[in-house]
């Protein structure tokens, strides 16, 4: 996900469940959310787990957070969704907070972000 400016008044933070064959997961029970970054290999919490809330299609689970204060910086949500045969899981998602963008800065992160996506889903 990339800001385009610093302290927004909130953010979406949002996940689509599914199972492996790319069908969604309609059996999730509970999900969470944290939202964190890192500063010299020390994690920095800027938002606790908190429980999403599932919408109107049962393999989205959302949050709307309204952050107090959000730096320019690169940061992680990451989710927890356990089903109902308490089978866990995690994924996460990098969030980029950026100011004054120029548009070398802007395809140097969307390239940034198309590798992340490739490297997750090993293409």
């Amino acid at each position: 996900m990339l800001i385009l400016s610093p302290d927004p008044d909130f953010v979406v933070l949002q996940t689509y469940v599914s199972d492996v064959d790319g069908t969604p997961k309609t059996n999730i029970v509970s999900g969470t959310v944290r939202v964190y970054s890192l500063m010299t290999g020390v994690e920095i919490e800027s938002l606790a787990a908190t429980a999403l809330t599932q919408v109107e299609e049962a393999n989205v689970w959302r949050y709307l957070w309204e952050p107090v204060s959000l730096a320019v910086g690169e940061y992680v949500a990451e989710y927890y969704l356990v089903d109902e045969d308490a089978k866990e899981s995690r994924t996460s998602e990098d969030i980029i907070v950026r100011d004054d963008l120029t548009e070398e800065d802007l395809a140097a992160d969307f390239e940034r972000i198309f590798r992340i996506l490739i490297r997750r889903n090993n293409f």
